[in-house]
């Protein structure tokens, strides 16, 4: 009697099943990434309106409706900003064409506002979920594939890209690290292939991610500066070797060529462009310049030879000659490195150019910005550096890849601790080098060992759940301005006299409102009037409305609203929120003969003690007195602080200030009429 017998067959996994395995997985952390930045659903949308993020952003939509129904032509100059003369708005249009173009085709080529505003909304949702394909395929071709995967799901979760990415929050920022990381990736791409029609074709791919970098922000400028100074270093290592220079060399062309021709229409038409005029801040001919002078520079270096000396002196008599022949170039190059010094006041005041590690409350350094933004693991990506670059010096042949990376990571994270709003950016190089360390210490092959077991609990203790408590929170944050500023601006666009020209932002509306920069755009966008002062730097309206909010008498006051042709003036708070102070600071003012600033020792928050002289400036006697003549007790003598004529509240918002203890109640936001004729009954 025989018995059959049956051989078990154990196939291994095929390169196909495997490359479906990482599709299933990569587009399951798509979903995750997708889920988590669309926490704030009920904030963004509800009252029947679209709420969104901050300032910024409320600029952003009210450019991409103007946008979509021009054409996908943005407006370049806004007579609402920078009263009476308007502001040249120096934002690149791609982003904002980009949203526009997609509501064209949800709204078949009519949408109405609020379909634009929906879809501008969910834009960084989803263009931020989007990014985790980006860090795949950077953490695939610097590492391998298994640390592309696990990177692009710690980035899926990370704060530190969630915050610039929400729904609700349509800024440039949640496109720089794709534009920026897919120029690198592509780069890598072009010096891993053989066959020349591979190479090119990667490298034009990268030339075309950096220029929609730039036409994206116009700070990336330092992204294309980054990669241009990579592949000089490595033509000066690299000197030696006749095999790897000629490729390298034909691989940078084909990366900046058509960069620069992409670019240089747009900033050729440019108002800044059409004008003849250098600006670093602004497309204009600063950046064919700067490209070309790169270009320059990577081909003269090329054809120095293997001889250092002469390489070192092309370099050297380039740069000399570029700078004495262009010195407008050199003072933009020089002007737009200080954003990083941040010597202007200006940059000193605003948030996001903030220092990550900024000191607070007398102590040297604060992490607790960190930790929000990459939870303690902030402290474990030192680790994991460490190891990557021991490793990486370890080994005597250095590949690209790694080479480019370590000089990227070294590169974001530097950005990242002089100013936060680079933090984004420098996510994408965290979650790399996180998930290297993870791999350089995980074991598949022992999935319940000890210190496997242990990986996976500070995983989730320490990353995953808060994480998770930041989404939680971002999902519960109210959006927009200040519920009680947002009722304000209300009130202005329906009870005060219409301005025109809105719509078209074509001719110079009739008159202004002076209000801190903080809320300008606010007041374009919501209230629908003209403004002094925004959040944009280079603004002369920033200086006068300083100056208004300093003076100490009424006549100087009068003559800076009669200049700028201000009607209305919105007040608040302008000590707890420290904008008095950055006033101070722009003018060169000693706060310290206004107010005092200490820490109460009991619970560390910061304390602002008004001093008489404070009670002497016009902005302030509206603020707290309405004007009206009051007698200050409690000095040597009593002061008398005398009643403002030209001044009449016309609105005040319901709930009260407590910021600071005034010495009498004080409602939060309040709106007064300057008039030309002292008013009567004060």
């Amino acid at each position: 009697m025989s018995r059959n017998k049956k051989k078990t067959i154990i196939e291994r996994p095929t390169q196909q099943n495997r490359t479906n395995k990482t599709i299933i997985i990569l587009a399951a952390v798509f979903l995750i990434a997708l889920l988590c930045r669309l926490a704030p659903l009920g904030q963004v949308f509800k009252s029947g309106d679209v709420f969104f993020f901050e300032n910024d952003t409320y600029y952003h939509v009210m450019r991409i409706i103007h946008t979509a129904h021009n054409y996908l032509i943005p407006f370049t100059h806004d007579p609402y900003l920078d009263y009476p003369g308007g502001y040249d708005c120096f934002w690149p249009p791609l982003f904002d064409q980009m949203i526009a173009l997609i509501a064209l085709i949800f709204g078949f080529g009519s949408p109405g506002d609020y379909t634009i505003k929906a879809v501008s909304a969910f834009f960084p949702a989803v263009l931020g979920a989007l990014t985790i394909f980006v860090v795949y395929l950077l953490g695939k071709e610097t590492f391998n594939k298994k640390t592309g995967v696990l990177a692009a799901f710690l980035f899926s979760i990370l704060p530190a890209h969630l915050f610039f990415s929400i729904l609700g929050r349509p800024d440039h920022h949640v496109a720089e690290p794709v534009f920026s990381m897919l120029m690198f990736y592509f780069f890598l791409v072009a010096c891993r292939k053989t066959e020349s029609k591979d190479i090119r074709k990667s490298a034009i791919l990268a030339g075309i991610s950096g220029a929609c970098a730039l036409l994206t922000w116009i700070g990336s400028t330092v992204f294309i500066g980054l990669l241009g100074i990579f592949v000089l270093l490595q033509i000066l290592l690299n000197s030696k070797h006749d095999e790897a220079r000629p490729k390298l060399s034909a691989i940078s062309l084909y990366v900046f060529i058509p960069l620069l021709i992409i670019i240089t229409p747009y900033c050729l038409l440019s108002q800044w462009g059409r004008q003849g005029k250098l600006a670093y801040d602004a497309l204009s001919l600063f950046q064919p310049l700067f490209i070309s002078g790169i270009i320059s520079l990577l081909w003269l270096s090329s054809r120095a030879g293997r001889h250092p000396v002469r390489l070192f002196l092309v370099i050297l008599v380039f740069i000399s000659a570029a700078l004495f022949i262009l010195p407008g170039f050199y003072e933009n190059l020089k002007t737009g490195l200080q954003y990083f010094s941040k010597k202007d006041p200006w940059f000193r005041s605003i948030g996001e150019l903030q220092p990550l590690l900024k000191p607070t409350a007398g102590f040297p350094v604060s992490f607790g910005r960190a930790e929000s933004f990459f939870t303690k693991f902030f402290y474990v990506f030192f680790i994991g550096l460490a190891v990557f670059i021991f490793n990486f010096f370890k080994r005597r042949e250095k590949p690209l890849n790694e080479q480019l990376f370590f000089f990227l990571v070294i590169a974001t994270l530097l950005m990242a601790l002089n100013q936060q709003r680079f933090v984004h950016v420098f996510a994408v190089t965290f979650a790399i080098t996180m998930s290297y360390l993870f791999f350089r210490i995980f074991n598949p092959k022992e999935l319940f060992a000890l210190k496997n077991t242990a990986m996976f609990l500070l995983l989730a203790i320490f990353f995953v759940f808060p994480c998770a408590k930041y989404i939680a929170q971002t999902g519960a944050s109210p959006f927009g301005p200040p519920p009680a500023l947002y009722d304000t601006l209300i009130w202005m666009k329906n009870n005060t006299p219409k301005t025109s020209y809105f719509g078209k932002l074509d001719k110079k509306p009739e008159y202004s409102v002076l209000a801190p920069w903080a809320y300008g755009m606010w007041i374009e966008c919501i209230a629908q009037r003209p403004v002094l002062a925004s959040n944009f730097h280079n603004m002369k309206g920033n200086t006068s409305s300083a100056r208004f909010f300093v003076s100490e008498d009424e006549d100087s006051a009068n003559k800076i609203l009669d200049e700028n042709g201000v009607r209305y003036i919105i007040t608040c708070s302008m000590l707890s929120s420290e904008r008095l102070g950055d006033c101070m600071d722009q003018l060169g003012i000693d706060k310290s003969q206004y107010y005092d600033k200490t820490v109460i020792p009991e619970n560390g928050q910061v304390a602002y003690i008004p001093k008489y002289k404070y009670y002497s400036l016009v902005s302030e006697r509206l603020f707290l007195l309405d004007g009206k003549q009051v007698e200050m007790k409690g000095g040597a003598k009593p002061q008398v602080i005398k009643a403002l004529k030209h001044y009449r509240l016309v609105y005040e918002s319901p709930n009260y200030d407590n910021t600071v203890p005034f010495p009498i109640p004080v409602k939060q936001f309040k709106v007064f009429e300057y008039l030309a004729k002292p008013a009567k009954n004060l």
